[in-house]
């Protein structure tokens, strides 16, 4: 019995232990939600029309987006705005397909803060109009996902958009990331 018992503590600890390695827990962002939104999923819905309005104030500016049913969004403290292909927060994790804008508090910080070790793959791609802003975009992989990021300095304030794990060319993905208004 005790060998038994032993065994399924053991299996338990091992189980925890490779959920937590393989990503599937909290990204480990631990900053606080200011509001949120949670809609409805509708797997057939592939129009954003009609669905949730967001709007958020950071850093003196309001980001502004339409969240499509099966989508959630919120504001981070961190002066980020995320758009998440879920349609709760339980249900975001490292790996959550994403579309992320952020206010940076300076100039320089547009400058990556992650070590050349992190970065695969970093390539420049075509720039892109986001929020009515041309943007210049780079791609790379790092800790194994893909992403797109585009920046720019709009009056003297730093902002910069990563897409991860999105279709931006087509669907649902291209419209909320064209719904995106920043004023």
């Amino acid at each position: 019995m005790r060998k038994a018992l032993a065994l399924c503590v053991l299996v338990l600890v091992l189980s925890l232990g490779l959920l937590l390695l393989c990503g599937c827990g909290d990204d480990g962002d631990t900053a606080a939600v200011d509001s949120s939104i949670v809609t409805e999923k509708s797997e057939t819905d592939e129009s954003i029309t009609g669905d949730e309005t967001v709007s958020y104030d950071i850093e003196g500016l309001t980001i502004s987006g339409i969240v499509p049913q099966g989508w959630y969004s919120e504001q981070r403290t961190s002066g980020s705005v995320y758009f998440y292909d879920v349609p709760s927060q339980d249900q975001v994790y490292s790996n959550t397909p994403r579309i992320s804008v952020e206010i940076l508090s300076r100039p320089e910080m547009l400058v990556s803060v992650r070590t050349a070790e992190d970065i695969e793959n970093l390539a420049d791609i075509p720039n892109r109009t986001i929020a009515g802003i041309d943007m210049v975009g780079k791609t790379y992989t790092v800790w194994g996902m893909d992403w797109f990021e585009y920046y720019a300095l709009v009056n003297d304030t730093p902002i910069m958009v990563h897409i991860s794990r999105i279709d931006i060319e087509s669907g649902v993905g291209r419209s909320v990331l064209e719904s995106i208004a920043i004023e």
